[in-house]
């Protein structure tokens, strides 16, 4: 009867220390399924933001520019 119940107690331990050793996947209760898609689609619009202001502070100057030189002509 004793050997059962330390048999009993050792494998006890043996699974609670294996669950703390290797606890396999956990579910946080947090689906990020498409997450990348959406921080990819962030960063697009921010660089094509970016591009149109580039484009924008630019483009005044270079029309300019092109004006002065086709005047000059």
């Amino acid at each position: 009867m004793r050997q059962r119940a330390v048999t009993a107690a050792i494998a006890a331990t043996l699974v609670l220390a294996g669950a703390f050793i290797a606890p396999g996947p956990t579910r946080t209760g947090r689906d990020e399924r498409g997450s990348h898609l959406v921080e990819h689609a962030m960063l697009l619009v921010l660089i094509v933001v970016g591009c149109i202001a580039a484009i924008r502070a630019l483009g005044n100057t270079m029309s300019r520019n092109y004006s002065s030189v086709s005047n000059g002509f």
